[in-house]
């Protein structure tokens, strides 16, 4: 029987037992924290933490640390420390710009628990290591395979960027012109340890890939993922080659005092050193048939020192016999070689250093029809006309057709009502008709269409201004009505126009537009409604008239404006009354020069020059030029003097002094002084005289 005393023992007891097992339950920790992971310089990352508490102090902790690729990392990624006492460790097991993440478990008395830090993150970047090697130091000559072609001999980079970790996010091979110390040329490759880069010698210069003799230093420059950059040692290559450069084609219009308009083919070139030059014409192909040797094994200079001295050598369009060649595509083949090889014809496969360009395309169409424009026939005027331009000798035949006329694949869809024919030599000239088709009868009111086309003694068929050689189309309004008082007799108007009247343009003009207006009721009749464009000079300027067929009419033009001085806006409106309006507006066109444009457009062709020479200048306005030529004691010799329209202006001079004596051979400086009004821009050249 238990008494109450003893019941209160045991009780006591009990109470001191659970007092014990609450005291055991109520240990607390606190988990691993402020974690941090930082990527070292070496490519090792440094991760660090706060250490944790135990309410025990008995309690052993230490810790394991584990790593993953992802975000999902736990106890079973991979461990890369087990049961450390510290509170920081490093990971050196790591690759290039890989992500690692990390997490901290608390270890309690050697038994790991649930408790653990954050998940902490950072990426790996590795020091690179880059280094450059070549095959030699010197591009020393292009050489001519078997078989007639021409290689150029190759530079061999290997380039090694293969550390320990991974390579770099990419190396950039930089390769720097040491004549001016800019940098020419940069290949970059991407992702890559080991890899071989090939040089030819070839560089970027003005939008052209062009050859210099000279001194060049490469280098390697790898960028690590976080942009951080290390780079190769320099080294120097040196090019020692004879190279065509930046060969221009370019048409050259003879002066007019000569007997023929027809066009001359210019070829502006650059060498890299003095080499023997030969120059072929050949028909169609780099392979065909040679029409003219222009050149044979003649010296030529390099581009010198200062890179600005190039060759012009002047295809008069005749073959070896002088006669004018047929029309047809043509190619400039330009040999140079750095010795004469007179014994060897050309292409020769015997090696040395030589160079070739095959690829300038000549098309040769001298006969060409330009500046077409017409007028219509009114009550008051009882004659159309056909005013044109032919640049050689030529039948011209002008033709009328019905209104709508079309000529798909230049087959006309009707039937001629009129065939006019002439024979006429160089120049302009205005053709004109009566409205009357070929049996005489007169013809009614309408929009007619005309053609125009000429063909010389040589069956050669003259091409417009854009190179097509189809026949050249407009239209002829006829409309002999008077105005009557019947009905709503007011004409349509002009609103404005763009350009508006009497102002100065100074920015480039691509199209000229008007605005139209029609109070009748009757609407505008866009099909008679006409915009032309006048130049300073007197001539039309070629474009395509359209309309939204609403209010506005456009001339959009051939080429934009480059010739400054004052242009007429001419602009007829109808409606469909049958009543017009005709207006002349008038706008100033001024571009600024400045002595590097006019600068650029000064040539002196042939030069070297042996019996004659031209020298050259387009004019963006009408100009004051003068030439003087002088010798190298500062002598003047020769001196030429013009005031001269707006446009392209070529300059005979015969190679005599001012007294009509033939002069020695010898190099002359010539100063060209170009006074636009505004400014005067003088340029100053060489020129090698052969006599």
């Amino acid at each position: 029987m238990i008494t109450k005393a003893l019941k209160t023992i045991c009780i006591a007891v009990l109470l001191a037992g659970f007092a014990v097992l609450s005291a055991e339950a109520a240990t607390t920790y606190t988990a691993p924290s402020s974690i941090t992971a930082i990527a070292n310089t070496d490519g090792s990352i440094s991760v660090t933490w706060t250490a944790s508490t135990s309410s025990d102090t008995t309690d052993i902790l230490t810790y394991d640390v584990y790593r993953d690729t992802t975000r999902f990392v736990d106890n079973g990624s991979l461990a890369i420390a087990a049961s450390i006492s510290r509170t920081a460790v490093k990971d050196y097991n790591t690759l290039n710009n890989i992500t690692y993440y990390y997490i901290v478990y608390l270890v309690i008395n050697g038994v790991e628990s649930g408790i653990t830090s954050d998940i902490i993150s950072t990426t790996a970047y590795w020091p690179q290591q880059v280094s450059l090697t070549t095959n030699t130091n010197l591009i020393s000559y292009e050489s001519n395979a078997a078989g007639g072609g021409f290689t150029s001999a190759n530079l061999t980079f290997n380039i090694t960027n293969n550390p320990p970790a991974g390579p770099a996010k990419k190396v950039d091979i930089i390769f720097t012109d040491v004549w001016n110390g800019t940098v020419v040329l940069t290949d970059t490759y991407y992702g890559t340890s080991t890899f071989i880069d090939t040089w030819d010698g070839y560089v970027k210069d003005s939008g052209r890939w062009v050859k210099h003799c000279g001194e060049y230093k490469i280098k390697a420059v790898a960028t690590n993922y976080n942009g951080t950059q290390v780079e190769s040692g320099e080294v120097s290559v040196w090019v020692d080659v004879v190279n065509i450069n930046r060969e221009i084609l370019a048409y050259v219009r003879e002066v007019p005092d000569e007997t023929s308009y027809h066009q001359k083919f210019g070829v502006t070139y650059y060498l890299t050193k003095d080499a023997w030059v030969t120059i072929k014409i050949t028909q169609k192909s780099a392979a065909g048939s040679t029409v003219r040797t222009l050149l044979d094994e003649t010296p030529r200079p390099g581009e010198s020192l200062s890179r600005d001295r190039y060759n012009t050598d002047v295809w008069d369009g005749r073959d070896d016999t002088g006669k004018l060649v047929p029309n047809g595509i043509y190619y400039y083949n330009i040999y140079a070689t750095e010795y004469a090889k007179a014994s060897t014809p050309l292409p020769d496969t015997t090696g040395g250093d030589t160079a070739l360009v095959s690829s300038v395309s000549i098309a040769v169409d001298s006969l060409r029809l330009l500046d077409v424009t017409s007028t219509g026939i009114t009550s008051s005027t009882s004659l159309a006309t056909v005013k044109y331009t032919l640049t050689n000798t030529a039948g011209v035949t002008l033709r009328v057709y019905p209104p709508n006329t079309t000529f798909p694949g230049g087959v006309p869809s009707a039937t001629a009502l009129q065939t006019i024919a002439f024979y006429r030599t160089s120049g302009t000239y205005t053709e004109t008709w009566d409205g009357r088709d070929s049996t005489g009868l007169l013809l009614g009111k309408g929009v007619y269409v005309f053609s125009l086309e000429a063909v010389d003694d040589s069956g050669n068929r003259a091409t417009n201004q854009t190179g097509n050689d189809s026949p050249v189309y407009g239209s002829i309004p006829i409309d002999r009505t008077a105005p009557t008082t019947a009905g709503n007799t007011t004409p349509p108007t002009i609103v404005s126009t763009n350009p508006a009247n009497g102002v100065t343009a100074t920015s480039s003009i691509s199209e000229i537009t008007a605005v139209l207006s029609d109070t009748s009721g009757s609407g505008l009749d866009f099909s008679k409604c006409t915009i032309a464009l006048t130049s300073p000079s007197g001539t039309s300027v070629a474009g395509t008239v359209s309309n939204n067929a609403v209010d506005t009419i456009t001339l959009s033009l051939t080429s934009p404006l480059t010739v400054n001085g004052t242009y007429t806006i001419t602009v007829t409106a109808y409606n469909n009354n049958g009543y017009s309006t005709t207006t002349k507006y008038t706008f100033n066109y001024s571009l600024s020069s400045s002595i590097a444009t006019v600068e650029s457009t000064v040539t002196c062709y042939p030069n070297p020059a042996k019996g004659y020479t031209y020298f050259s200048v387009f004019l963006a306005t009408n100009a004051n030029v003068n030439i003087d030529v002088y010798n190298l004691l500062g002598e003047k010799v020769w001196s030429y003097s013009e005031s001269a329209t707006a446009g392209q202006k070529n300059y005979l001079w015969k190679l005599i002094n001012d007294s009509g004596k033939s002069i020695a051979s010898d190099m002359y400086i010539y100063i060209m002084a170009v006074d636009d009004g505004t400014n005067v821009y003088k340029i100053k050249k060489k020129i090698l005289v052969i006599n």
